[in-house]
């Protein structure tokens, strides 16, 4: 089978980057570690074993048949070279994932001009006020994730999900990333790790609509930094914090807890926090900023809660295979794709291929449910 030399200065590029070590790449690309050897030419590969490899590093095959010299700051978006020197210990599998949405959000916006349509211009609000922010989502309104998803998403923003299946749009439940925003002047990006419970997602999602709105770059976050109190973190925390629970709703509290245990938190507040989609723990600092608990109790209710977490979800079927792209792209994503198929600006395939790879009857079964 006849081979092709590849650009070596663009796949040691890779490895680079993506922290990767051929001793490593081999196995998850499917391929023998001895077709990497050099040659007189180089290092060559057959035409599928360039696809695989472009395929594992998210890039198309002239990617690595062009001679060109590679340029960083060419190949890496403004946006994913901040949040590599905010944290350059992130996984490789990160930061693909990172590429793979910033893909999405190029698909998104051609489709648009395909459709003649505009992205909403207007996600940068008048305001920064929290209970500005709350009434111009119109928060009093919406309890639950999906709906502040989609209010979100209605300014102007693109708001992704990691999938909770193994894939490309995984991450591992092990790692510590929570969340990340990438700041474009038209559609910015907030992506949000799956969680076993949908409270903590609200949060990020407000966490990051924070450092957009207040620090206006991109930004990545840890679940370590969302306990920080001082900083950006902090301040993206008490955003979050104040739009999702306002001040008035803590009126609606009783101030005597003095004499409450970590439990007692739980099983007076759980109602509550359900009616604002936070966690105990949220109204709990919330009450902790008003100084209506002392830092103690706080305290004592955190290491209450690290000792006795919640059961984890069960592990769900895959009977609604036709909606994952919703979860994981979003409905304005989805319908958008949905829309360029109608009018015949897509085809079939390539409306697959933007879907996570549905097969076809579950693209027929995901245009029934937007009917």
């Amino acid at each position: 089978m006849k081979k092709l030399p590849i650009n070596t200065n663009r796949f040691n590029w890779c490895l680079d980057t993506f922290e990767i070590h051929i001793d490593d790449l081999a196995p998850k690309i499917g391929v023998k570690k001895s077709i990497f050897k050099q040659t007189k030419n180089g290092i060559e590969l057959t035409v599928k074993q360039i696809q695989k490899l472009a395929s594992f590093f998210n890039k198309d095959v002239l990617f690595f048949l062009e001679n060109k010299p590679i340029s960083k700051n060419s190949i890496l978006s403004p946006q994913f070279r901040t949040m590599n020197s905010q944290k350059p210990e992130t996984s490789m599998k990160l930061k693909q994932l990172v590429e793979r949405f910033e893909s999405q959000r190029e698909i998104y916006l051609s489709l648009l001009e395909d459709l003649d349509e505009k992205p909403n211009p207007s996600w940068k609000p008048k305001s920064i006020d929290c209970n500005f922010i709350r009434n111009w989502l119109n928060l009093d309104h919406k309890n639950s994730f999906n709906e502040i998803r989609q209010a979100v998403e209605e300014k102007g923003i693109l708001v992704f999900r990691t999938n909770g299946y193994k894939g490309v749009w995984q991450i591992d439940k092990n790692d510590p990333m929570r969340g990340f925003s990438m700041y474009f002047d038209i559609l910015p990006i907030i992506v949000i790790k799956k969680q076993d419970a949908l409270e903590p997602q609200a949060f990020t999602l407000l966490h990051e609509l924070g450092h957009l709105f207040l620090h206006g770059h991109s930004h990545i976050d840890y679940d370590e930094d969302f306990n920080h109190s001082i900083g950006k973190e902090g301040e993206a925390n008490d955003f979050a914090g104040k739009v999702l629970v306002p001040d008035e709703a803590l009126t609606q509290l009783d101030d005597n807890y003095s004499n409450f245990q970590p439990a007692d938190f739980d099983k007076e507040m759980k109602p509550f926090a359900k009616k604002y989609c936070v966690s105990v723990e949220v109204i709990i600092r919330r009450l902790l900023d008003n100084k209506r608990i002392s830092r103690e109790q706080y305290n004592d209710y955190r290491k209450y809660k690290s000792t006795h977490n919640s059961p984890q979800a069960l592990k769900g079927v895959r009977m609604y295979r036709h909606l994952e792209p919703v979860h994981i792209f979003g409905e304005s994503y989805v319908k958008v794709v949905l829309d360029a198929l109608h009018q015949k600006h897509i085809t079939l395939f390539r409306a697959s291929t933007y879907l996570d790879n549905l097969k076809i009857k579950n693209i027929h079964k995901l245009e029934k449910s937007f009917v």
